[in-house]
Formats: C-alpha cells, structure tokens, sequence
C-alpha cells in the first residue's frame, strides 16, 4: 500500500461521508486512505489508541500509518492536517492555527453534536464507489489492516 495516513469516519454520517467524497479526488498523490469508525480496522486501530469506536462523535487522523512516527490526530487537528495535505487553496486552511486549539475543537464538537440533524444520516456505511474502492481498508478482506498489533 502506497498511502500514508488513514482517515478514520463515521461511515453512517452523511456530513462524514461528504469529507471523503472531498478529498479522494483531491488527493492527487493518494496519500490517504479510509476506513469507517464502525470497521474492524477502525475499531482496532482506535483501541490501540485508547479511543472508543463507539463513540462517533469525530473522525480520526492516522498519521504516517505503519512508522515509528505513527500518531493519532482528531477534531480540529486532524481536519487542519487533512486540508494542508491536499494542499493548494487547501492549505491556506492552515491560517486557522492562529485560533486556539480549545476554540477549534469547541466549533467542530457543535457541528459534530448536530451533524445528523444537519446533513443526515444512512441506516448502514455505504459501500465506497469502485474506481475508490481500493482506496478502503474496510474492503480489504486479508491484509495487514486486519493484523495491527494492539499494545
């Protein structure tokens, strides 16, 4: 696998599915991979992190997948992170460094709070279109998505 971060989602969102149809096409050197909150892969990879899966009220950033350097970003973090890897227009995303972290996270914990009432929800994850599907860890059926080691 080429990646070398994994976007971590709630795939029943709809505002959280909208995030991953904006930056497939955008990521033009597929640096980024996905996999839904309520996957295998994204259960065990937020229990290595200490964090619950059942708890959908954010997306995860996994940062350099795989490396010594691998770290777990989230809210505000991980949106500013996601925006100034795409680059271009996208990281001048990056000028909202100059609010507070606490500040950032408090709007993103609003809009996540209300994001079905907002944007909807789906009954179950949708299935990614196939021209992206190898782009999931979720559709992998024996990979190493299913062996992270949990320590």
């Amino acid at each position: 696998m080429n990646f070398s971060h994994i976007l971590l989602y709630d795939g029943q969102c709809a505002l959280c599915n909208k995030l991953v149809s904006f930056v497939l096409p955008r990521d033009k050197k597929d640096k980024f991979t996905f996999a839904s909150l309520q996957s295998k892969f994204g259960h065990n990879m937020l229990s290595k992190y200490g964090r619950d899966a059942d708890e959908l009220d954010t997306f995860y950033c996994v940062v350099n997948y795989g490396t010594a350097s691998e770290k777990l970003l989230s809210r505000a973090s991980g949106g500013l992170f996601v925006l100034s890897q795409l680059g271009g227009v996208y990281a001048l995303a990056n000028v909202l460094r100059i609010f507070p972290l606490p500040l950032l996270d408090a709007v993103y914990r609003v809009i996540a709070r209300n994001r079905y009432k907002w944007f909807g929800r789906y009954d179950t994850c949708r299935m990614p279109e196939p021209q992206w599907q190898a782009r999931f860890m979720d559709s992998y059926e024996t990979s190493e998505a299913d062996d992270i080691s949990i320590s």
